[in-house]
């Protein structure tokens, strides 16, 4: 199992989990996966997410994104703290993963402690806490991390696990780094492996926790089946003969056997859609430049140095130009490969022409299609007005 935290702008925290066993239990949540998921990243993966309470808004709260397939159940915890925990099959145990955040005038106080590891299982708690202590290599000590330790030694349950080199980088060159980002374990008969990574563009690193169990998972989503009604009627209609019923029994008997005819004839039209064209991933050579513009996006960020600002410049503008090459030539590669024999010119000229806008425009009682900003108020205003009439009284 793999377990990362990392922190964007705007965004205070995410947990992921992934990888598995194949098991399942029908009463925890477990949603369909929708199709290309394998394709598409941002449909593997389900959010959990807690908005924040803080006037700032440039504080987002925090998400935890549970991989599909887990085996897995939200959980609402009521704290002081901006926190979302999800409750895991984590092999023969139900473990409790919150992902945490804490800004710098939040006090962390005990009964949000108390109340975050009140769980019977393997615990997880991993985020930004502003918690800084000698115990886990912090140059200093405040009264958050003070709080933690002395919680930590009363309850004896859950151990605090932090990287050995910091994990904040602040923007001002004269704030020095420390390590702000650290994780609450208690997994007993858990092997675990944290590693501290520099990248992605936040001040902030992305930790990875990798345990050596495994969250139970259910079995793959069968493919989406299509029904070609056409030859579903043809072939029924061969099937169906003219019968005589004299009997209640001969009801009974006649029904049975066209439930029976209509199931296998849905079967026998029944086939797998396929989409036209699955969206692939960019080769590893242009991930490799991709990961070398992050990390110079980092270098400059921790040091303002105007060459690396300049060296960053430069690979932004080589991504964009491979990143616009490999599109022309994967759509090259696939206009090559349409055809009349199996109609897949005639498939995309349809979706090209038929393709539906993000966002529809409204439409007036005459039909007309409406973009104007005042004519779209004075539409909701007629429509609630002729809806929100007063009851007819008595005569």
């Amino acid at each position: 199992m793999e377990l990362q935290r990392y922190r964007k702008p705007n965004i205070r925290t995410d947990s992921i989990c992934k990888n598995s066993q194949r098991k399942y239990n029908p009463a925890w949540r477990n949603p369909p996966r929708p199709q290309n998921s394998a394709q598409n990243p941002k449909f593997s993966y389900l959010p959990y997410r807690s908005p924040t309470t803080a006037k700032n808004t440039s504080k987002r709260g925090t998400a935890v994104l549970i991989r599909r397939g887990i085996v897995h159940q939200p959980v609402n915890i009521q704290t002081e703290l901006e926190s979302t925990s999800v409750n895991i099959k984590l092999e023969n145990n139900i473990a409790q993963v919150t992902a945490v955040y804490k800004s710098p005038g939040v006090t962390v106080k005990p009964t949000d402690l108390d109340a975050l590891t009140n769980h019977d299982g393997p615990l997880i708690i991993g985020g930004d806490l502003n918690a800084k202590h000698t115990d886990w290599q912090c140059p200093q000590r405040n009264k958050s991390g003070k709080t933690l330790a002395q919680h930590a030694e009363r309850v004896n349950r859950y151990s605090v696990v932090a990287s050995d080199s910091p994990t904040h980088y602040p923007y001002i060159a004269a704030h020095r780094p420390d390590i702000l980002d650290i994780f609450l374990l208690d997994l007993p008969n858990t092997h675990y492996l944290l590693t501290n990574h520099c990248e992605l563009s936040s001040d902030h690193n992305p930790q990875m926790l990798n345990l050596s169990s495994r969250p139970s998972m259910c079995g793959p989503p069968s493919a989406r089946k299509r029904i070609n009604w056409r030859k579903f009627q043809t072939e029924l209609t061969l099937q169906i003969k003219n019968i005589r019923i004299t009997t209640i029994d001969d009801i009974n008997k006649n029904i049975d056997q066209l439930t029976k005819v209509i199931q296998s004839e849905i079967k026998n039209c029944s086939y797998e859609s396929r989409t036209l064209h699955q969206p692939k991933s960019p080769p590893d050579d242009i991930l490799l430049e991709i990961d070398t513009k992050r990390l110079l996006w980092k270098h400059w960020q921790r040091t303002r140095d105007p060459r690396v600002k300049t060296l960053y410049n430069a690979q932004v503008s080589h991504v964009k130009d491979i990143l616009t090459r490999h599109r022309q030539s994967e759509w090259n590669s696939f206009t090559a490969t349409l055809n009349f024999k199996n109609k897949s010119i005639y498939k995309l000229n349809r979706r090209l022409l038929h393709k539906q806008p993000k966002c529809q425009p409204l439409k007036a009682p005459d039909g007309t299609k409406i973009y104007d900003t005042n004519l779209k108020a004075e539409l909701f205003a007629d429509t609630m007005s002729a809806q929100f009439q007063n009851n007819p009284g008595p005569p």
